[in-house]
């Protein structure tokens, strides 16, 4: 994931999280209803970080396939009688 992807998101999480204190800030109700609606947001935290976990996972699962693809093609051609590489 490059770095300005990493900025983006971390930027958003920001964004959301301090949205949300401000929210909770303004917003006429109870402390009861206040504590279930903090809660409830971080279970949406959670489970948005948890997708965002997996799809870390999953780009470092296909970057490792490219790595290994590519370090197989090159040892093969490395490997190669010096006669068949100059040909």
């Amino acid at each position: 994931m490059s770095d300005s992807n990493q900025k983006v998101i971390v930027g958003t999480l920001i964004g959301a999280a301090l949205g949300f204190a401000a929210g909770l800030l303004l917003a006429p109700q109870s402390g009861e209803e206040t504590r279930e609606q903090i809660g409830d947001k971080a279970d949406d935290v959670k489970d948005d970080l948890k997708d965002l976990g997996e799809g870390i996972g999953r780009i470092l699962d296909d970057l490792k396939d490219e790595f290994l693809h590519s370090l197989k093609s090159e040892l093969e051609r490395v490997n190669k009688p010096q006669d068949e590489n100059l040909g």
